[in-house]
């Protein structure tokens, strides 16, 4: 997730679509274009944490990064 101006390299493993969050209809017209909104809804978003144990904040914030796009996935596919 990029949340400022960031130069990046896109595609380099076969075809790939950045998201506008900030723009809902645009993100689902996307989605419906490239067919990641059939994706999202056949795979869902999962989280399955049985245990974890966090060395430092880091790992910890990872964790919470993985659970928020999960999140926001499944609020796209509704």
């Amino acid at each position: 997730m990029v949340d400022s101006p960031t130069f990046a390299l896109m595609g380099e493993a076969g075809p790939e679509v950045v998201i506008p969050l900030t723009r809902r209809n645009r993100a689902l017209e996307l989605m419906r274009e490239t067919g990641l909104d059939s994706m999202v809804r056949s795979r869902g978003a999962t989280v399955n944490i049985e245990s974890a144990v966090f060395n430092n904040g880091t790992d910890a914030n990872l964790v919470a990064q993985k659970v928020n796009a999960a999140e926001r996935a499944r609020s796209f596919s509704t």
